[in-house]
């Protein structure tokens, strides 16, 4: 640090005056001379609602089991399937007043621990989440998914007649007899199909399909998951879905090297900032029976706050520095010192360290390589109007 320099809180007031020009810069002599300023960790709070809802299944699982509730709650895969008296209304408060689950808002957290796996929540309750899972065109039919056909002609109501896909993808047309292969079909292409048979038989006819009931599949979310363990999932679940209603990464857990695994094979990374800064689901891909989602522990995270437009603590990837992290928080204000950028680092190899870095040059020195625990403060320009005249008129006296 540099001698005899008055050193600026380093929270975040706007407005606050900060040395220009040819004063000396203002930075904290040592780490304990920093303020402590509450940052959000990026990413974490989208999964908020998750984890609230997952926390209250959890505890009307495990208030169940202390009552001498049914066997079948305690089971390590039984989630919530087929008991409407553990489902929370969505969008209603759940008193948990009575539960002894540590962790939710009233309860003691001297309370006994839960093993998450074993009561982890079951994706059935997707309605809870408020997670709308549309059936994309694409999708195509599998072994259980059912349809409902509905055809009519002129002279003769609609008739509904369902139709569930056997372990072959095949199904049989009741009253006609006929059988037809529906197996890695889209909706359309099915509709097709069934029409063609229909109007072999009926003169006139019209015919509609639709998918009425998904199958199901199991797939595992395992690692720094918030809710890890084994669930049953309908057949058009995508990872981004998997990801939410099991709560997301906890704390310590990435949101920027999330895994897909399909039979052993690594085929998917999901990187969760390229959708939240830019929208980009590119990334969500479909999942198929026995993918396993890995989230491992997160990688390095330094925080930027000041005179940034998004302030925060943000994960980095392997080669980002100074400026990569000034772009996750979408840059600096008008008011801010881009040329005294202040970075209170942690060198792995020597230590504790404060660099000086003007982020407009182009020179590598000004764009330091960040650790895990790094610090970059924005300070603001003085608010004092510097090229301001004053007219002053004198009366003259008579």
């Amino acid at each position: 640090a540099l001698p005899n320099t008055t050193v600026a809180p380093t929270s975040y007031v706007p407005g606050l005056p900060v040395p220009v020009g040819k004063a000396p810069i203002t930075l904290p002599t040592t780490p304990a001379a920093v303020t402590p300023v509450a940052l959000p960790l990026y990413g974490f709070d989208f999964f908020a609602q998750a984890r609230l809802y997952v926390d209250s299944v959890r505890a009307q699982l495990v208030a169940k089991s202390n009552v001498g509730g049914s066997p079948a709650a305690t089971t390590p895969d039984s989630g919530l399937t087929g008991d409407a008296t553990l489902t929370p209304t969505p969008g209603q408060p759940i008193d948990l007043t009575n539960v002894t689950t540590p962790g939710i808002i009233g309860i003691p957290p001297t309370a006994p621990s839960i093993n998450t796996n074993k009561f982890s929540v079951s994706p059935d309750m997707l309605s809870g989440f408020n997670v709308n899972i549309a059936t994309p065109e694409r999708y195509q039919l599998g072994p259980g998914d059912m349809l409902e056909v509905t055809y009519s002609t002129p002279t003769q109501l609609p008739i509904k007649v369902p139709l569930t896909l056997d372990d072959r993808g095949i199904v049989i047309l009741p009253t006609l007899g006929k059988r037809a292969v529906l197996l890695g079909k889209t909706i359309h292409d099915a509709e097709t199909t069934l029409a063609h048979i229909y109007k072999e038989q009926i003169k006139n006819v019209t015919v509609y399909a639709t998918l009425k009931q998904l199958r199901t599949f199991q797939i595992h979310i395992t690692g720094e998951s918030y809710s890890p363990g084994m669930y049953q999932v309908p057949s058009n679940i995508t990872l981004f879905n998997a990801l939410y209603i099991s709560g997301g990464p906890k704390v310590t857990g990435t949101l920027r090297n999330i895994r897909l695994k399909r039979a052993g094979v690594l085929v998917h990374t999901f990187d969760f900032y390229k959708f939240m800064n830019s929208g980009d689901n590119k990334q969500d891909i479909p999942l198929q029976p026995g993918d396993v989602i890995q989230i491992d522990p997160s990688n390095a995270r330094a925080s930027v706050r000041g005179e940034v437009i998004r302030a925060a603590i943000y994960e980095m990837k392997e080669g980002d520095r100074l400026k990569d992290l000034i772009g996750y928080s979408k840059g600096i204000k008008p008011t801010g010192i881009s040329q005294r950028v202040s970075i209170q680092s942690i060198d792995p190899t020597k230590g504790f360290k404060m660099i000086d870095a003007n982020v407009l040059s182009a020179k590598p020195e000004n764009n330091p390589e960040l650790y895990d625990g790094d610090t970059v403060d924005i300070y603001s320009v003085r608010p004092i109007i510097t090229n301001l005249v004053q007219v002053v008129t004198l009366n003259r006296l008579n």
